[in-house]
């Protein structure tokens, strides 16, 4: 661990530029890794944000950028991935209240979604195109061969997918990864195929059923800024752990319940408003 009580990290989450001569540190932390403090920090940018519409205290915007700022420092594809997918989700829930910018919307629409592809597809096409272009491998995250630019995570995701096909009711709940023996199951990181190797295709829908009750409060008109940016911070872990994460962290709870407060609770007189799903 680097810096001042190790808080720039993890010293294996680094890189460099040609023609500068330090090296670069990942933003990691305590964390276990760059995608999760990315994750954090996204979404703190976005309720800080709400604090602030709904304040209008300078000192919660000045948060909010100081966490943008620190969540772009992961330099994490499922970081990027994640913000990009929670700043798109805020238009789509304010289309009808945008129509007026509707040329200027597209736009920032399209900018996003290429946003996106270089989030999910961009390691591929350097590595593909660009092998040699250091800098552009380091922004796009293949720091180690070109030949498996996702750093067998695609390979990990397969293994899975052959287990779930094999096993569609799961093969239950077990401590993940492999032990000094390679005895186990090395689980993906990622959040949907951890459930279906553990609790099949029923536990994977019974759960996503929890997401659909967030998405449908979000069907409530109106929305106040404040609903809609507290809708994007729980939209960053829940992409963010699509990539890496469980979907079952007490934060992620705490976001779910934030959104349900924001959507359901009327601010005058705090009752719930009917088709509350608590």
């Amino acid at each position: 661990y680097y810096g001042p009580y190790g808080l720039l990290g993890d010293g294996n989450a680094w890189f460099y530029f040609d023609g500068f001569d330090r090296d670069i540190f990942r933003l990691t932390g305590f964390w276990f890794e760059p995608s999760n403090v990315s994750g954090f920090l996204f979404m703190a940018f976005f309720l800080a944000k709400a604090l602030f519409e709904q304040t209008q205290q300078r000192r919660w915007k000045l948060a909010g950028l100081a966490c943008l700022g620190g969540g772009l420092l992961t330099f994490s594809n499922a970081g990027y991935l994640a913000l990009g997918c929670a700043l798109l989700s805020g238009y789509i829930v304010r289309f009808n209240e945008k129509r007026k910018n509707y040329l200027c919307n597209i736009v920032k629409v399209i900018i996003l979604l290429v946003f996106i592809f270089l989030a999910v597809f961009g390691r591929a096409i350097v590595a593909e195109y660009y092998p040699d272009n250091m800098d552009l491998r380091n922004l796009s995250g293949v720091r180690d061969s070109v030949k498996d630019p996702y750093s067998g995570r695609i390979e990990q995701t397969q293994y899975n997918l052959e287990i779930v096909l094999e096993h569609p009711e799961g093969i239950g709940f077990r401590i993940i990864g492999l032990d000094a023996e390679g005895r186990g199951v090395a689980y993906s990181a990622s959040a949907p195929f951890m459930w279906l190797v553990s609790t099949g295709w029923m536990g994977l829908f019974l759960l996503l059923m929890r997401e659909a009750q967030v998405l449908r409060s979000m069907g409530k008109r109106p929305l106040s800024s404040n609903s809609i940016s507290i809708f994007q911070a729980w939209a960053v872990l829940f992409f963010q752990n699509f990539t890496f994460g469980t979907w079952m962290a007490p934060l992620y709870f705490l976001l779910v319940a934030m959104v349900f407060a924001a959507t359901y609770y009327r601010n005058d007189t705090g009752a719930i408003m009917q088709g509350s799903p608590a």
